[in-house]
């Protein structure tokens, strides 16, 4: 989250998801490879360099770096053997695509099995991980709102109201769901139809009752140029809101919902 400058702590699946980017030890898992290869190939012969003992040690008494790069080369289904080329010699440019292969796995697993990340499926229409067009808008705050709002990673109750104490949540008085709720739509004496089975989708503060729904934002909304107007209200394909020919104009929206939400007080 630190590259893409969210300043509001992101999940890490959006992070690479929407970046293009992977972890760092696969970004250094073919040069990291090639080193190993080399001392491998040192430790085969009769070399005496200071390196090649190093090496060795590190082997045989199997410490962090050298359990952790075999560990590495398992995950990329290689069997380590010792003795350089003629004994199972590994290709840098393979680990690192075996790697990336299984950590997309790993990713797309993630994203659709989180409770916390529905909206992102919603708005995420490529299934690999890829910069996302909204990533190259000139305006930061405008990437920076989008990113949150896109990750579930904001200030709305849906996400905050999540967060009650262990101490809290034991009491029978107790009501997370009341956490959630849009306070701006919701009166005091509503919480005495919490348990009605339709309560959830009246109260919840969430990002498509703010985008499309919430009165707080209307005259907002009502601004909006007339395709980007059309698309949002007709609650379809959000993905297209976040590139191509609405971009612009919803990243200003969003921009000042933010604006509206957590800087205006009423």
């Amino acid at each position: 989250s630190s590259g893409i400058n969210a300043e509001w702590p992101l999940r890490p699946g959006t992070c690479y998801g929407d970046s293009g980017r992977y972890p760092l030890f696969i970004q250094l898992a073919k040069q990291a490879t090639s080193y190993f290869n080399r001392l491998n190939t040192l430790d085969a012969g009769d070399d005496d360099s200071l390196v090649r003992h190093a090496f060795a040690e590190q082997r045989d008494g199997k410490l962090e770096w050298f359990t952790n790069m075999t560990k590495l080369q398992e995950v990329a289904g290689y069997s380590f053997g010792i003795g350089g080329a003629s004994r199972n010699q590994i290709r840098p440019t393979v680990i690192q695509e075996r790697l990336r292969a299984y950590f997309d796995l790993m990713w797309r697993e993630e994203r659709l099995t989180s409770s916390k990340l529905t909206f992102y499926n919603m708005v995420k229409n490529s299934d690999t991980i890829r910069l996302e067009p909204f990533l190259d808008l000139p305006n930061y705050k405008e990437r920076k709102y989008l990113m949150q709002l896109r990750s579930s990673s904001h200030r709305f109750n849906n996400e905050t109201g999540r967060y009650i104490s262990a101490q809290e949540s034991l009491k029978e008085t107790s009501l997370p769901l009341w956490e959630k709720r849009c306070k701006f739509c919701t009166a005091p004496e509503a919480k005495d139809f919490l348990y009605l089975p339709f309560a959830e989708s009246i109260f919840a503060e969430d990002e498509l009752h703010v985008l499309i729904s919430c009165p707080r934002y209307h005259e907002l909304r009502m601004n909006l140029d007339p395709d980007t107007k059309s698309h949002l209200l007709r609650n379809e394909e959000h993905w297209k809101l976040f590139e191509g020919q609405y971009l612009t104009k919803f990243a200003r929206f969003v921009k000042k919902i933010w604006k509206e939400r957590f800087t205006t007080k009423r």
